[in-house]
């Protein structure tokens, strides 16, 4: 009722990180729900891919807003994605294998030549590097048709356009997995919080913080050509193109 700016419809004029606590509780069951059904859809090697898939999907759906069903949205995405997300897995496996093999391979020779620490920094920058890509390569699965090269390039340019979010959701992903460790080093039943809660929390922060940059530099262009009419109701709720664009100096921090 007052002269202002007021709120743009289908936003929210709170901060992120304050927004983040709000959607986070008010969530916080449906996140232990996805967290036991990821648990219970992970069989080594055959599933973890396809369950990943679909517990992004749903990840996603919440961090934005969107209309969930749970059960029928996780099973949604883990049947579209299993191939490509089995096939990351895959990668992952052979890469995160190798690098810290890497790592602690010239990390061992460095006492004998300096000239070591090159490829040494060279390792650890791409093991850092491809983590946080992983912000972005699940969500770009479930949420684009893109094949694995150009989901990799896009999910590296990604990581370098958002590297100070990237850096904010690495910390807390840091603290959270320190937390859980020691608390289960002084008390062995928290253990049970991992399949409870501990990954669901994870991927909410990952989905908040990442899927913004998805939204702004991959959905929002590809349907901001389009003509109104053609564009389905539910993406003109999610990127709110009837609206003006603005510079929001807010929405890379968590």
């Amino acid at each position: 009722s007052k002269a202002g700016p007021g709120v743009s419809k289908g936003k929210t004029n709170k901060k992120r990180f304050f927004y983040f606590w709000e959607l986070y509780f008010r969530k916080f069951w449906k996140l232990v729900t996805l967290n036991l059904l990821y648990f219970a859809c992970c069989i080594p090697i055959v599933t973890i891919g396809a369950a990943t898939a679909g517990f992004t999907f749903v990840q996603r759906k919440l961090a934005n807003e969107e209309p969930v069903f749970l059960a029928s949205d996780f099973f949604e995405g883990f049947k579209k994605n299993w191939k490509q997300s089995t096939v990351i897995f895959l990668l992952d496996v052979l890469l995160f294998l190798l690098l810290p093999f890497s790592i602690s391979f010239y990390q061992a020779q460095v006492s004998s030549s300096w000239v070591f620490y090159i490829p040494l920094i060279l390792c650890m920058s791409a093991l850092l590097i491809y983590f946080m890509m992983h912000y972005y390569i699940h969500l770009l699965i479930v949420t684009t048709n893109l094949k694995i090269k150009h989901i990799l390039k896009n999910s590296f340019l990604l990581t370098c356009i958002g590297l100070k979010t990237n850096l904010i959701t690495t910390f807390f992903i840091v603290v959270i997995v320190a937390l859980t460790v020691v608390g289960v080093l002084f008390f062995i039943p928290l253990i049970i919080l991992i399949p409870l809660i501990i990954l669901s929390t994870i991927g909410f922060i990952v989905a908040y913080n990442s899927y913004q940059y998805i939204i702004k530099y991959v959905v929002e262009p590809y349907y901001r050509d389009m003509p109104m009419e053609e564009i389905p109701e539910q993406i003109k709720r999610t990127l709110h193109l009837d609206e003006e664009e603005e510079d929001n100096d807010d929405e890379a921090v968590f």
